[in-house]
C-alpha cells in the first residue's frame, strides 16, 4: 500500500490490519497477500532530509568504519556467490554507503559503479576508485542494459514501491544479470520475540517489510527468475531482540540494568556462537533467520 494509492502494491487489495502503532505510524498487513508496510510513509526527499543529519554525522562515520574489516570480509563471500551467477564484469552498488564493498569488487577485477546520498560517504567511496552518483539511483545519468550485477544491500524497504524499483533496476541490467538482495525478514524469530520494538521496524525509514514469500513474490512480479533465497543472522541477533522485548518503555534505570546484565551474553554468543548451532540450524531450514538474502536473475 503506498498513501497515493491506498491498494497494496503486490495484489492490489485495498484490505488491511493494524499490527503494530509505533508513535505517529502505523505497521499494517495486507490481509489479501500478507505483505507488510508503514503508513503513513515518507517520501524519500522527506527520508533523505530527515536522516541528513545522523547518516552525515561523525558518529555514523566512526561506527561504520569501527566495522570496515567486517563489511569486507561479508563482501568478499557475496561476491564469490554472484560471481557463481555471473563473471566479472560492471557491477552497481545502490546505497553505497562507503564503498568498502564496492573497494572489495574492484579488487575482484569489477568494474565498479555506486549511488549514494549521503555526500561525505558518497566523496569517500570515490576515493576508493569506484564510480559513484551522489544521488538517488533513478535520478543517476546510468546507461540502460550495461550492469551485469546491481546489488542492493538494505535498500530496497527505502523504497516507495519496491516492485516498481525493481523494474526500473531491471532496466539498468544485461540481459542474464544478476540482482543480490539483502534486508530484514519480518517473519524471522527475532522479529516475533521483540514484536513491535524489533530494531529493524524503523518505521520512520523503512516503508516495506518483507518476509521470503513476499520478497520472493515481489521479485517475480518484477519480471525477474529466483536464483536463490535464504536468511541468515549474527550471532548476536537474537540477543537484540530479547533485550529490546524486556526493556521498558519508560523505566531509564532498568533499561540501563538490562544493558549491563547483556553484555556477558553477547560476548558468550560472539566467543562460542557454534553452541547455538540447533538454532542456526532451525533459522536456516526454516527462513527464520533475521535478514533475507536473495539472488535473482534478469530474463
Amino acid at each position: 500500500m503506498t498513501n497515493r494509492t491506498n491498494r497494496c502494491i503486490l495484489c492490489g487489495s485495498g484490505r488491511k490490519s493494524k499490527e503494530y502503532a509505533i508513535g505517529s505510524k502505523g505497521i499494517y498487513k495486507c490481509d489479501s497477500c500478507g505483505l507488510i508496510f508503514t503508513l503513513p510513509q515518507n517520501r524519500l526527499t522527506q527520508f533523505s532530509e530527515k536522516q541528513k543529519a545522523i547518516y552525515e554525522g561523525e558518529m555514523y562515520r566512526k561506527m561504520y568504519f569501527s566495522i570496515r574489516k567486517k563489511i569486507c570480509h561479508r563482501a568478499e563471500k557475496r561476491l564469490e556467490e554472484i560471481s557463481s551467477y555471473r563473471t566479472t564484469g560492471s557491477i552497481l552498488d545502490e546505497g553505497c554507503s562507503y564503498g568498502f564493498f564496492l573497494e572489495v569488487a574492484s579488487e575482484k577485477g569489477w568494474e565498479s559503479y555506486g549511488t549514494e546520498i549521503n555526500k561525505p560517504a558518497a566523496d569517500y567511496s570515490r576515493k576508493l576508485g569506484a564510480k559513484v552518483s551522489n544521488c538517488f539511483t533513478e535520478d543517476a545519468k546510468l546507461k540502460k542494459n550495461f550492469f551485469d550485477a546491481i546489488t542492493m544491500w538494505d535498500v530496497l524497504e527505502h523504497t516507495e514501491n519496491p516492485v516498481k524499483h525493481l523494474i526500473f533496476v531491471r532496466g539498468l541490467l544485461k540481459k542474464g544479470g544478476i540482482i543480490a538482495v539483502q534486508l530484514p525478514n519480518i517473519d524471522s524469530i527475532a522479529s516475533k520475540i521483540a514484536g513491535k520494538k524489533w530494531a529493524w521496524l524503523c518505521p520512520d525509514d523503512h516503508m516495506y517489510h518483507f518476509s521470503v514469500k513476499t520478497l520472493t513474490r515481489a521479485i517475480k512480479e518484477a519480471g525477474y527468475d529466483m536464483i536463490e533465497m535464504r536468511t541468515w543472522e549474527d550471532p548476536t541477533v537474537i540477543v537484540d531482540s530479547i533485550v529490546a522485548r524486556i526493556k521498558s518503555d519508560n523505566n531509564k534505570a532498568m533499561n540501563s540494568a538490562i544493558d549491563k546484565i547483556a553484555i556477558p551474553f553477547y560476548i558468550f554468543m560472539n566467543k562460542v556462537g557454534f553452541l547455538f548451532y540447533p538454532y542456526h540450524w532451525i533459522i536456516k531450514k526454516y527462513n527464520k533467520g533475521g535478514l533475507i538474502l536473495a539472488y535473482a536473475k534478469n530474463k
